[in-house]
C-alpha cells in the first residue's frame, strides 16, 4: 500500500501590523526606519520614504518661512507707527557740530570766550563746543538755554515776556533758564532742536552768537 508523502502546510502567522497602521487605514503614520530612511503611510496614499536629510531640510524650510513671516509682520507694524505719527525730522551730528562751531567763532571774532550747545528735540545734547578761555559755568548755562528753548519751543529771549507765568515752573524744574541765548532750530514750523550760547557779557550778545550758528546751517535743514 503506497504511502502518501508531501509537506505539511505551515499555518500563516497573523500580521504584526496593527489595523490602524495599514496602508490606507485612517490615522496612518510612520511605519519604521531602514538604513536612515523613514517610511510614512498616509490615509488613501502610497507609502513615502524620506531620508533623515530630507526631513531636516523640510524642517529648516518651515523654520525659515516662520522667521520671514515674523520679520514682515514687525516691518509692517513699524511702518504703521511711522504713518500714524507722520515724518519726524532729526538734526544730524554734522550740522549740529557746524552750528556750535560757527556760534563760538562768531563770538571769538568779537573778543568773547563762548560756549555753544545744540540739543535735539528731546533735549539731549547733540553737540558742544567750549571756546578758548570760556568759563566752566558756561557749559551749564549754554546747555540750559538750549534745553529751555526746545522745551517751550521758543527762543529764551521771547520767554522773558512770560516770566511771570512760567516763573514758578522754572524755579522748580532743573535745567530751565530764563535768559537770552537760547534759539530754537526749526524745519518749517516743526521744532527739531535748539542751540544755546553763553559766555559773552550780555544775553543779547549770546543770542546773536547762537543765531550765527543757526544761520550757518539753516539752508541745509530739511
Amino acid at each position: 500500500m503506497a504511502r502518501r508523502t508531501g509537506r505539511r502546510s505551515t499555518p500563516r502567522q497573523p500580521s504584526a501590523r496593527r489595523a490602524d497602521d495599514r496602508l490606507g487605514a485612517p490615522g496612518g503614520k510612520e511605519r519604521g526606519r531602514r538604513g536612515g530612511m523613514a517610511t510614512f503611510v498616509t490615509p488613501g496614499a502610497a507609502r513615502v520614504n524620506l531620508s533623515r536629510e530630507d526631513i531636516l531640510m523640510n524642517a529648516r524650510g518651515v523654520s525659515c518661512l516662520a522667521v520671514a513671516a515674523v520679520l514682515l509682520i514687525g516691518a509692517g507694524a513699524s511702518s504703521a507707527r511711522v504713518s500714524a505719527q507722520g515724518v519726524v525730522h532729526r538734526l544730524n551730528a554734522e550740522l549740529a557740530n557746524e552750528a556750535v562751531g560757527a556760534a563760538v567763532a562768531s563770538c571769538a571774532q568779537q573778543g568773547y570766550a563762548e560756549t555753544a550747545v545744540v540739543v535735539d528735540m528731546d533735549g539731549v545734547t547733540e553737540a558742544l563746543l567750549r571756546g578758548d578761555g570760556a568759563g566752566i559755568h558756561t557749559l551749564d548755562s549754554a546747555h540750559d538755554k538750549a534745553y529751555t528753548s526746545v522745551t517751550f519751543k521758543s527762543d529764551t529771549g521771547a520767554l522773558l515776556d512770560r516770566a511771570q507765568a512760567i516763573g514758578a515752573l522754572v524755579s522748580r524744574l532743573p535745567h530751565l533758564l530764563l535768559f537770552q541765548g537760547g534759539v530754537v532750530i526749526k524745519i518749517g514750523n516743526e521744532v527739531i532742536g535748539a542751540i544755546g550760547a553763553a559766555g559773552a557779557p550780555g544775553g543779547n550778545l549770546d543770542e546773536a552768537c547762537a543765531r550765527a550758528g543757526l544761520d550757518k546751517i539753516s539752508d541745509r535743514l530739511k
